[in-house]
């Protein structure tokens, strides 16, 4: 992944906000972005200088990485993804990172070499294993399931609330080579994530922990930074995320959720590449945001420590019910997607810590 080549072109593969932003930063510093995404209207397409649609395969992998400098890749549902890139192509993350992002599976094999508490998990491979007596409801699923007909790995993340739901596992599970992953979902006192820059010498930076607070079943999330939480369990978490990236081996950028069960644990819930759409709020606060950092890293800059004086918060809604909530002034970005709903994203900021 070496390279002191100039960046002019960049490829993101899937669309979320921080494809969206990496597009607009790019933009700034003359560098042009291919988007590849499997959805023809998403939030990033508008932003990117050319916006391909297709499956994130092979071929279309391929072509990408023909028309790039670079590639970025910013989802977790590209399976088999070193035998669909060129192990020459320079990709962030790289690819043995990628691993570790696309599998739950090799994140509980991370967490327990590292000693991370994680929730109560079983890992099923035949029907006969659906009758555990270890298994409680409600439960989240990973599904692992070969494509017949593309010769790839199908993934499927989806909850199961009874039984029932349980008993659908059967069919896919007489398949050869079928991995169910099932992990029991708790009701986590608070919600907490934390984003880490690494650089090509090693170099990691993190970003303050974020509060994630949803309410329930409106689609909206308010967001704090920092989190309130004690100064030994900021210093835990950041002592870990630290371990995860240095695992990882890899240059980029990356997301460590935790969750603090009834027993105060702290519990490692998700790692994924990119930013929260939270971090949002260091466009406003630090000297370098998440994106600045990662464009810096793209470019073979080193990753910089920055500052933060100010409490932020973060409100996420459907609707456009967030104006009356924060005193002026406030920050707003309102996201439009064609046929569906908007989305919109308030950022307000607190004089002091």
């Amino acid at each position: 992944m070496k390279t002191t080549k100039k960046v002019n072109t960049i490829g993101i593969i899937g669309s979320n906000l921080t494809s969206l932003m990496l597009c607009k930063e790019a933009k700034k510093r003359g560098i042009e972005t291919i988007l590849l995404d499997e959805e023809n209207f998403n939030i990033s397409s508008d932003y990117a200088t050319y916006s391909l649609v297709g499956e994130f395969n092979k071929q279309n992998l391929e072509r990408l990485a023909l028309r790039c400098d670079v590639l970025v890749c910013m989802t977790n549902l590209i399976t088999n993804i070193k035998h669909k890139v060129s192990e020459n192509t320079i990709i962030y993350p790289n690819l043995d990172a990628y691993l570790y992002l696309i599998s739950r599976k090799n994140q509980l094999i991370l967490a327990d070499s590292l000693k991370i508490d994680v929730p109560k998990t079983l890992v099923i491979t035949t029907v006969s294993g659906l009758d555990n007596s270890e298994i409680n409801f409600p439960l989240k699923c990973y599904m692992y399931i070969k494509n017949k007909n593309t010769n790839d790995t199908d993934i499927d993340i989806f909850e199961i609330e009874d039984k029932k739901g349980l008993l659908e596992l059967k069919r896919p599970l007489r398949q050869k080579n079928a991995l169910i992953i099932l992990e029991k979902i708790e009701q986590y006192e608070q919600i907490l994530s934390i984003t880490t820059v690494v650089d090509k010498k090693k170099n990691i930076i993190s970003y303050p922990i974020c509060e994630e607070k949803e309410e329930d079943n409106t689609g909206k999330t308010l967001i704090n930074i920092p989190a309130n939480i004690t100064k030994t369990l900021n210093n835990k978490i950041e002592k870990i995320a630290k371990k995860i990236a240095k695992e990882l081996k890899s240059p980029g950028i990356f997301t460590i959720k935790f969750g603090i069960n009834n027993d105060k644990k702290l519990i490692f819930l998700a790692l994924t590449p990119g930013v929260s759409v939270g971090d949002i709020y260091t466009n406003h606060i630090c000297e370098l945001s998440v994106y600045e950092q990662f464009l810096n890293i793209i470019e073979n800059k080193p990753a910089i420590n920055t500052s933060f004086d100010k409490k932020a918060i973060v409100y996420i809604s459907n609707e456009e019910d967030g104006q009356n909530m924060f005193d002026l002034p406030y920050h707003i970005y309102k996201i439009g997607l064609e046929n569906k709903q908007n989305i919109e994203i308030i950022v307000s900021i607190e004089n002091n810590l």
